[in-house]
């Protein structure tokens, strides 16, 4: 953050505050390769996604997909795995994340 690019009443603004505190929890909680792996497993199975149930075992997808210690009904992801555990395995099985955006 640059403070000199802040206004004053930024800095007193409670709704600033506030936002401030999510955003730093959020990034808290959500490093990089926690919200990949949640990117991977909801691209493994498109169509639970699709009815938000899994087809397997019926229960809720996102709920399931969120939690880091959850493994999948068909075998298809395990656990979060730590920053160091998910590039490895990213370079075993060659998964690269990629984001396009067409603003036309």
């Amino acid at each position: 953050m640059n403070l000199k690019k802040t206004r004053l009443k930024d800095w007193v603004n409670p709704l600033k505050w506030y936002s401030f505190a999510k955003s730093k929890f959020i990034h808290f909680f959500l490093k990089k390769h926690v919200v990949e792996q949640i990117m991977f497993r909801m691209l493994s199975c498109p169509q639970c996604v699709r009815e938000g149930s899994c087809v397997v075992c019926g229960c809720n997808t996102f709920e399931k997909m969120l939690n880091p210690s959850e493994t999948d009904s068909n075998g298809l992801w395990g656990p979060i795995k730590n920053k160091k555990e998910w590039k490895a395995y990213k370079e075993k099985f060659s998964i690269d994340f990629k984001l396009t955006a067409n603003f036309n």
